[in-house]
């Protein structure tokens, strides 16, 4: 992880802290739901909802994750590019916080 550019010492520290020992978890799928980034459809019987994030992972994860997020978009040039194709794409565009 220190070898991501856009990643702090601070930033490393503080996410190792809230994910504790690797050896807990199992499967990657856990590391994903405790950082809140599970997806979860709105569907019902002949209706195909939008998928949307969650929203259950803990507070603290979940701050520690979005903040990376914006400080690699911010100082990474390769996550940089990706968010703006992500952002600016003729289908289905993500949208803006």
């Amino acid at each position: 992880m220190k070898t991501v550019v856009g990643l702090g010492d601070a930033a490393i520290v503080d996410l190792l802290a809230e994910i504790g020992s690797f050896a807990h978890y199992w499967n990657s799928r856990q590391l994903i739901k405790l950082a809140d980034l599970t997806l979860k459809d709105h569907s019902s019987g002949q209706h195909k909802g939008q998928k949307q994030v969650s929203k259950r992972g803990t507070k603290t994860a979940v701050l520690h994750t979005v903040l990376g997020d914006d400080s690699l978009v911010h100082h990474n040039e390769a996550f940089r590019a990706l968010h703006e194709y992500d952002t600016t794409r003729a289908v289905i565009p993500l949208s803006k916080r």
